[in-house]
């Protein structure tokens, strides 16, 4: 695999040092509230088509309308919010379809999405429908417990089966690296949230029973920021069958199909190809663990500074501790910035604000520190969100300029 390839697997991934992560809380709540600006403000590369952000926006979701319907008082809310939170504890499944109706350039698009995780260590994701067509029912399953994913298009007939080894994530609490795991924040976030500790979001209003593919459910709806929340409930199993938030410019994200503690088979996350295909095993990406490791820590600052910018008015930050203005502690991007494995340490990262105006595809904002040059090239993250190995010294020059 050349470290071309790598570029690209790290688009498909784009973000993944957060994407995966279950005390986004913050984060959550004001991607819910701010989903238009936030979009408009980030690069299409760094947020595109992620299955585990869906998943966290709809534990959001349904904290908003389930948390506000119990503090109404609505006669049997109590009952059946708590019955719903015994399910979610229990629950060891999980699956839904995304769908994502937007405008772009005054085009309507439509985006369909399904992910399932079964604990403690399979995951699957299938893009049923998006932009690009040739993607249509891209396959990707991962074995954390193996550390192995497996991804195949039907329209190619070849299955790729990589080494996910060398995988890694920072902690939002603390700055530290640590191996990729299970993204079960569906749960995890519903049970956290439950504790009572969202604040006031305002009225909340029942529009009764209604029919939803064949089936009796309870209707509620809220505002939320500057869109609207609709749940359905099951009336029988007192469970969410399907969310939804419209937020502007036609931007509608909804969340159906959900099903909570349902039985999954585990032909569904075998990392075997189906028939027909050819399997071929890709590596690390010729990257070393030392350089994976950095580019999971460039992934986590380069995601925190596009949050920052969409809540400045398009503007980076000036410094990286700057970032302490969305959430950061100055004490955790001083672990991030140094080396894997020594938090105390100096840092060996470097941080570039783009310039106003920049290609972000070849402006590079974050980017190993060195005194010499590094034989095997040095991990550079762009404006645009991606990271790469830059092998030739002149080449990183010419960038800087």
């Amino acid at each position: 695999m050349s470290k071309h390839d790598h570029v690209s697997n790290s688009l498909v991934d784009l973000g993944a040092s957060l994407r995966e992560q279950p005390s986004l809380k913050d984060r959550i709540m004001q991607r819910i509230a701010e989903t238009d600006a936030c979009q408009k403000a980030a690069p299409k590369e760094w947020y595109r088509s992620r299955a585990a952000k869906a998943v966290a926006g709809l534990a959001a979701c349904l904290l908003v309308v389930l948390t506000v319907w119990k503090m109404s008082g609505h006669d049997g809310a109590s009952q059946v919010f708590a019955a719903a939170m015994e399910s979610v504890r229990r629950a060891r499944t999980f699956s839904c379809k995304k769908i994502h109706k937007s405008t772009v350039d005054g085009q309507k698009r439509v985006s369909e999405d399904l992910v399932m995780f079964k604990e403690p260590n399979l995951e699957r994701r299938v893009s049923l429908t998006g932009p690009f067509p040739q993607f249509n029912g891209k396959v990707t399953i991962t074995d954390y417990a193996k550390r192995q994913r497996l991804r195949f298009v039907p329209a190619e007939k070849i299955a790729y089966l990589f080494d996910r080894s060398s995988s890694y994530v920072v902690e939002d609490s603390t700055g530290k690296l640590k191996r990729r795991e299970l993204d079960t924040s569906i749960r995890d976030e519903l049970l956290q949230w439950s504790k009572g500790d969202v604040e006031d979001q305002g009225d909340i209003e029942d529009l009764g029973r209604v029919e939803l593919h064949g089936q009796s459910v309870r209707l509620l709806q809220s505002r939320w920021g500057v869109g609207v929340v609709k749940i359905w409930i099951d009336t029988k199993t007192k469970l969410p069958v399907q969310v939804a938030f419209h937020g502007r410019d036609e931007d509608l994200f909804t969340y159906t199909s959900i099903q909570i503690d349902a039985e999954l088979d585990d032909d569904l996350f075998s990392l075997q190809p189906p028939d027909g295909y050819r399997l071929k095993k890709v590596g690390t990406g010729g990257w070393s663990d030392y350089q994976h490791k950095l580019d999971a820590k460039m992934a986590h600052l380069g995601l925190a500074c596009h949050h920052f910018r969409s809540k400045h008015d398009g503007q980076f930050p000036k410094e990286l501790s700057d970032l302490k203005t969305v959430g950061i502690k100055e004490e955790v991007i001083k672990v991030v910035l140094a080396a894997p494995g020594q938090p105390d340490g100096s840092a060996v990262i470097r941080y570039r604000r783009p310039p106003a105006g920049a290609d972000f595809s070849t402006c590079v904002m974050l980017h190993e520190a060195f005194d010499k040059w590094p034989k095997d090239g040095l991990v550079a993250c762009f404006a645009d969100g991606h990271r790469e190995i830059i092998v030739d010294q002149k080449h990183f020059e010419q960038l800087l300029r």
